[in-house]
């Protein structure tokens, strides 16, 4: 129910306000909304710590009437397992910077024009597949190259911690169950 009432939100908006689409700030996606979860901590789900651009990525007990946690995979004009995960309130997972224990934020997933914002670039471990659940890493491309740091779960345990970026090691604090819809 949650997630029809988000998906409806978001045509809504997108239908109301075409003009927000192509504005670099919040605008929202149209397609289905899931929550993104680490794979070694079941029950707990990643959310924005507040609305808007720059809030710290955390975790949560997932919550169904919680909307933070809702996501979307969108795909990129890089194309092949290279992908933007843009929340119920129209802003990316992205980064600014790739040194251990540098933190994940929202922001914006595209500029005015429709460019893709290079922070908010993924490049999943494996394809994302429309109508499937996947346990995937989650490698950032700073600069629209792959880099060799992941989206990390601080210390594998699950709690109140933001979200971090990693040199990628395979372990559970780097991998996240998605599902896809788009």
């Amino acid at each position: 129910m949650v997630k029809t009432i988000v998906r409806a939100a978001a045509v809504a908006v997108m239908l109301g306000s075409a003009a927000m689409v192509a504005t670099a700030t919040g605008a929202r996606a149209d397609g289905a909304f899931h929550h993104i979860i680490n794979a070694g901590n079941t029950g707990w789900c990643l959310q924005p710590l507040a609305t808007g651009s720059q809030s710290p990525v955390v975790q949560r007990p997932c919550d169904n009437t919680n909307s933070l946690q809702l996501w979307t995979v969108l795909s990129t004009p890089s194309g092949g397992t290279h992908y933007r995960f843009q929340n119920a309130d129209g802003w990316c997972i992205s980064t600014d910077s790739l040194r251990n224990g540098d933190p994940v934020h929202t922001d914006e997933c595209a500029v005015s024009g429709g460019t893709t914002v290079s922070n908010a670039e993924w490049n999943a471990s494996s394809s994302i597949v429309s109508g499937q659940a996947i346990v995937v890493a989650l490698q950032s491309r700073l600069g629209f190259v792959n880099r060799a740091e992941c989206l990390d779960e601080p210390g594998a345990l699950p709690g109140n911690s933001n979200m971090q970026m990693w040199v990628c090691n395979g372990t559970n604090a780097q991998r996240w169950l998605v599902n896809s819809n788009n």
